[in-house]
């Protein structure tokens, strides 16, 4: 491992020449491994006192330039460490910077013990150094109810690979601001963006889910006539087959109604 990130900061040219100090940053980068998963035997090796190059390999994860971070994504992928390596691994560092963790705020109060909004921002922000979230939605995340929730909608945010047009950033803030400190976010979060992910880029986002709830509803009619017609025949296999599918039909599609209507909730109803 030692030796690819030694090949890794190779490639990074003459960029570290300048010699940038990063010690006023190790706190910030620490935090921010430590809360990376995949990173677990990464915060390990780059807390080892005993390892010269460490504060280098830790200015090439702050300042990466793309190529390094291109290698950097590769070395860690598949990375992974148990639960329990993770714990020793968090308490080492919290030990090492000797600071408080700071912790999401209740659903019910949006502080923190002395620290404000912004500051609680700027920490899930550092949870994910290589976060391609945009701003917006990473600072509604402030709102959610727990730091664990926090930190794996962020990774759902980053894993989702939607293009974030203006109209359909907008509208996605709207729905984190209102929602995010309710308890049901992250399960709601999860299907919402497969549905946005589905939203050609250039089409209005509020228009094109009014108009797929349309057909929804279109269709909820058809297999909710269906179910009906099929359950008053005969009770023969091929027919209780279709009942369970249009049964199947019928709940499938009241779910998307009742998702893209708690996304557009405030928008006027339908004529």
């Amino acid at each position: 491992m030692k030796q690819e990130l030694v090949k890794i900061m190779q490639l990074a040219g003459d960029f570290f020449s300048a010699g940038i100090a990063v010690k006023d940053r190790d706190l910030e980068f620490l935090e921010a491994v430590a809360g990376c998963v995949n990173r677990g035997e990464l915060a390990a090796l780059l807390a080892d006192p005993d390892w010269e190059e460490a504060e280098t390999a830790r200015e090439l994860l702050l300042f990466p330039d793309l190529e390094s971070r291109a290698c950097l994504e590769s070395v860690l992928q598949g990375k992974s460490l148990s639960l329990e390596g993770q714990n020793e691994i968090v308490a080492f560092l919290k030990g090492r910077v000797q600071k408080t963790e700071l912790i999401l705020p209740s659903a019910s109060k949006n502080i923190v013990i002395g620290v404000g909004a912004a500051d609680l921002t700027a920490y899930v922000k550092r949870l994910y150094l290589t976060v391609e979230a945009p701003e917006p939605l990473v600072q509604a995340l402030a709102f959610c109810s727990n730091k664990e929730c926090a930190n794996r909608s962020l990774a759902l945010l980053r894993s989702s690979g939607i293009a974030w047009t203006g109209d359909l950033l907008a509208l996605a803030r709207k729905f984190f601001e209102k929602n995010a400190e309710k308890e049901d976010f992250q399960a709601l979060l999860q299907k919402i963006l497969v549905l946005f992910k589905e939203i050609p880029a250039d089409r209005d986002p509020e228009e094109y889910l009014a108009e797929k709830r349309t057909w929804c509803l279109f269709h909820l009619d058809k297999a909710r006539t269906q179910e009906r017609e099929l359950a008053g025949q005969n009770m023969e296999t091929r027919l209780l087959s279709g009942v369970r599918t249009a049964y199947a039909d019928a709940h499938r599609l009241h779910g998307q109604i009742a998702l893209i209507d708690r996304i557009l909730y405030s928008m006027p109803p339908l004529p």
